[in-house]
């Protein structure tokens, strides 16, 4: 590392000639500025806006520094598991010194991201409201939900400082296998998505946070996870446009800040074998901004994904993505990368840009872009943390309550064709839930008076089947919570085992792909997720103290099709 003195600031080059920005400038003020700020500042400066890093440990620490004054950086992502996130009041802090070493550098804040999508993705649960995902919303297709739940999500950034959120996703789930996507989803209705996913960016961008679509032109119909490999999209022309865009282009209809890309192959669009989208200037140039009219943000995914670092160097990737059109590359704590390669990769476009591999012209116009959405977004009013502000804004009764309400209307009973549900009072219940995620046999003992709870591994062994087994035989009824099962067919062989013994009601709690491995099931439900309010409105269904109204929000091929449910 290294340390923050005067001398290691020495040599670098000024930055800019200082241009003072009120902090909130009229709309007719932003393109003057942008103009303004640009020409004051030198080409190593123009080259770090583009870049969106991350870093480690929960402060400003000398890597960071040295990131903003030695590379003159556009944005930071927030990562749970680098050590960024602790507690509310700690990233706030940790916000409010990295933007102000920022404008005591250069006068430009930066962009702060995170991917805080609701569900399984939420990089801040600590403190925050944890809020069902976005499968859950399309369930409800509701989208006044749509907009509250994504109004929580948007009003609790802002009051820590995060000025960008990387959401919503806006794939259309269409491939029951897709490993990465799944519940990210809102689901396999591109007018429910595009419908749902409008009011998102609506809900964000008026609380002042940057939306941010993706990935782009669609990660929905893949059965391989970009952060390992490459994935290839092979639908022709015509089923990408009417299956994966109508929802960027609604989300394009409403004024999106951000898309970010995918790394996905799209041959339909770009015929180059093992050229990914986020590289592709027929994607990024000759689809999003030609042919859907998109002016905005165009992001990559993280650069440090496995699809890229296979394939190309950081090096290479970054010189190809901006060469694309991409106006931002992101930087993620994936894989085995470290924050050196962030550093090769911006010393790689510069060099670029200095040979004229990248225009002078091409750079100013990512430069523009980024300035004009911190202007017209309000970053340059940077404020220290008001933790008065900060409770009143997170993780409050209020959000709790629309998490609460999210849930409820989420919930989906597909199955009861045994009558089995609600559950008796006076029978005997057990619950084998899977570890890793929420325990649904303490929250059914709040509203049943009878509960046994066991948990099994997520590919639970042949003695935790048998002892579960031995277990239903002292059950009057048994309750099995699967996650996933599509990858674990051990939940499958659990769930069989358990109804040759006992009446079995199944919970899904990850994806409702999981009764296409258990078709015979005879009783149903779905969750799309974990968090606890939604565990809570499984276990208030069970016993009938609310009746689902959810909505199959995807297909399950050969069993229903998107909008089954509820029944009797």
């Amino acid at each position: 590392t290294v340390e923050p003195t005067a001398t290691a600031t020495a040599t670098v080059p000024p930055v800019q000639a200082p241009v003072t920005v009120p902090a909130q400038v009229p709309p007719e003020q932003v393109e003057p500025y942008v103009e303004e700020l640009l020409a004051g500042m030198s080409l190593e400066a123009r080259v770090g806006q583009l870049f969106m890093v991350y870093f480690n440990g929960p402060v400003l620490s000398p890597e960071l520094q040295r990131m903003i004054r030695e590379y003159h950086i556009g944005g930071i992502v927030l990562f749970a598991s680098v050590g960024n996130i602790q507690n509310p009041q700690q990233v706030a802090e940790l916000i409010y010194a990295a933007q102000t070493e920022a404008m005591n550098h250069s006068g430009i804040p930066l962009l702060v991201s995170i991917d805080q999508e609701g569900g399984s993705v939420m990089r801040i649960r600590q403190g925050a409201t944890e809020l069902p995902g976005a499968m859950a919303v399309g369930a409800t297709d509701s989208v006044e939900l749509a907009y509250e739940m994504a109004a929580v999500l948007a009003t609790e950034l802002e009051a820590l400082g995060i000025n960008m959120n990387l959401a919503p996703v806006l794939d259309v789930n269409s491939n029951p296998a897709n490993p990465v996507i799944g519940l990210r989803s809102i689901g396999a209705s591109p007018e429910r998505v595009a419908a749902l996913g409008r009011a998102m960016v609506e809900a964000h961008q008026a609380r002042g946070v940057l939306a941010t679509a993706k990935h782009f032109p669609g990660h929905g119909d893949t059965s391989v996870d970009s952060h390992f490999e490459m994935p290839v999209v092979d639908h022709p022309l015509d089923r990408l446009e009417a299956v994966d865009l109508p929802p960027f282009r609604a989300a394009i209809e409403a004024g999106v800040a951000a898309i970010m890309t995918a790394h996905v192959e799209v041959p339909a669009i770009e015929p180059e074998p093992g050229l990914p989208a986020t590289l592709s200037p027929r994607v990024l140039q000759g689809l999003l901004r030609e042919r859907l009219g998109y002016e905005g943000l165009i992001v990559t995914d993280s650069m440090t994904m496995g699809a890229i670092m296979r394939h190309y160097g950081s090096g290479e990737a970054a010189v190809r993505a901006v060469q694309a059109g991409a106006d931002v590359l992101a930087y993620g704590a994936d894989w085995n990368y470290t924050p050196e390669e962030q550093v090769t990769a911006y010393r790689h476009v510069l060099d670029a840009v200095r040979r004229g591999e990248i225009s002078q012209e091409r750079l100013d116009e990512s430069v523009r872009r980024i300035l004009r959405a911190k202007l017209a977004y309000g970053l340059f009013d940077v404020r220290p943390p008001d933790m008065e502000h900060i409770q009143s804004r997170v993780g409050t009764a209020d959000h709790q309550a629309v998490a609460r309400r999210l849930a409820e209307e989420s919930i989906t009973l597909l199955r009861n064709d045994e009558g089995r549900l609600p559950l008796p009072p006076e029978q005997r219940v057990l619950v084998a839930w899977p570890r890793g995620g929420s325990d649904l046999g303490a929250a059914l003992a709040t509203h049943h008076p009878s509960v046994v709870s066991m948990n099994y591994g997520l590919s639970p062994t042949a003695e935790e089947i048998s002892s579960i087994t031995a277990a239903a035989a002292e059950a009057d009824l048994v309750v099995v919570a699967t996650r996933n099962v599509g990858a674990r067919p051990q939940q499958a062989a659990l769930v069989r085992a358990v109804a040759e013994v006992r009446p079995v009601v199944v919970v899904a709690t990850g994806t409702p792909y999981d009764l296409l491995a258990f078709p015979e099931v005879p009783t149903y439900l779905a969750t799309y997720g974990e968090v606890s309010a939604s565990m809570d409105a499984a276990a208030r269904a069970l016993v009938g103290l609310t009746s689902p109204r959810g909505r199959l929000p995807v297909d399950l091929p050969g069993l229903y099709g998107t909008g089954a449910g509820p029944v009797e």
